[in-house]
């Protein structure tokens, strides 16, 4: 409800695929900024196994109503945007984006990607610092997310550098982000985590993009201050927070 009075802005979202990649089934909540604390009432009558609502900052009446309800933090998820020509790189940034150049990745590239997922390259996300769920858990739906960007048509680039493959990010000429970039656990410490920002940017814009965007998990502060560091602006934060019913991931 909003306001007492008429239907909930909010969207309901039957996340599905999760119960490929989680086990378990699982309905997402996104808030709008106005709806209301009552709007917690709906939510209870939708739950399923694994619940997760998406509140914009701002909204405290709605994000008190369901922790209430059991509903605790997760992470916040930073939206940050950026126009074309708005870049800016320092001089050693900038070295650091030349040094490394993109290419597309073929079978055995995404095969080793998968390994490297596999081998702890995400460690910074709600599922996976969820005790309800494992880290082969959190790895799987890593796999299984894209696989799915690659069935609709993503596709998968790699970072070169020195003849090394030390990264990956995605892209999709329908859409003016990608769904997920990273560097590989060897190369975390090397300073080149800042072509996940940079190689967004570009692909994005070589796809005709005049905004791009980028959003970034609050538990990963060594890539959300890249983007800001290099001009993206943030332009929403949305509070995510979960509650499970009657499982064991």
């Amino acid at each position: 409800m909003n306001g007492g009075k008429g239907l909930s802005v909010m969207k309901i979202i039957n996340a599905y695929w999760e119960k490929r990649n989680l086990g378990v089934d699982t309905v997402e909540f996104e808030i709008d900024s106005n709806d209301r604390a009552n709007v917690a009432d709906e939510i209870r009558a939708n739950e399923k196994q694994y619940n997760v609502v998406k509140i914009p900052s701002g909204n405290v009446a709605v994000l008190l109503a369901v922790q209430k309800q059991g509903y605790k933090f997760a992470e916040s998820m930073l939206h940050f945007s950026i126009g074309v020509g708005e870049l800016k790189l320092n001089s050693v940034q900038q070295r650091l984006n030349d040094a490394v150049t993109l290419a597309e990745m073929d079978n055995a590239d995404i095969e080793q990607l998968f390994a490297e997922i596999q081998n702890g390259m995400f460690d910074t996300d709600r599922i996976y610092f969820d005790p309800q769920f494992t880290h082969e858990q959190a790895t799987q739906r890593y796999i299984g997310w894209t696989r799915d960007e690659l069935s609709a048509g993503t596709k998968l680039f790699k970072f070169v550098y020195k003849e090394q493959s030390i990264g990956f990010i995605g892209g999709n000429a329908q859409k003016n982000m990608s769904y997920l970039g990273g560097i590989y656990p060897k190369f975390k410490k090397s300073g080149l985590g800042l072509n996940v920002a940079t190689k967004n940017y570009q692909i994005n814009i070589d796809y005709g993009t005049k905004i791009v965007n980028g959003a970034v998990s609050s538990n990963n502060p060594s890539v959300w201050k890249i983007y800001f560091e290099i001009g993206y602006n943030l332009t929403k934060i949305m509070n995510i927070l979960v509650k499970h019913n009657n499982h064991r991931g």
